[in-house]
């Protein structure tokens, strides 16, 4: 039983010697789910790198595979939230002159 406590102790510490973001740092690029206008391919890496705080985007909906789609079935979504807050972010960066993504449909949608 000593050990069992020891060894969990020992895998805790572990764990807080790395960062959140370099234990789940996600898929380099993910295919979402964009509705009619076809899905969105998503470049999570390059928007981790960008960004360097997963909060930015997280804070909305949780880091977990399809936890945009759950929230939105769950009604605490509404379903373009997710699209208007990214294209959001792009515009304010484009605004700055900063490097920015997309802000047009077909930018991020693919048919």
């Amino acid at each position: 039983m000593k050990k069992q406590w020891v060894l969990v102790f020992c895998g805790l510490m572990l764990a807080a010697s790395f960062s959140l973001a370099e234990l789940n740092a996600g898929d380099e690029a993910m295919i979402l789910p964009g509705g009619k206008p076809g899905d969105v391919a998503f470049p999570h890496k390059l928007h981790q790198d960008a960004l360097q705080s997963c909060d930015a985007c997280h804070s909305m909906f949780g880091q977990q595979a399809g936890a945009i789609k759950a929230l939105i079935a769950e009604g605490k979504l509404k379903p373009k939230q997710v699209m208007n807050f990214c294209t959001s972010c792009h515009r304010q960066e484009a605004a700055k002159g900063s490097k920015s993504g997309p802000t047009s449909c077909k930018g991020c949608h693919s048919r």
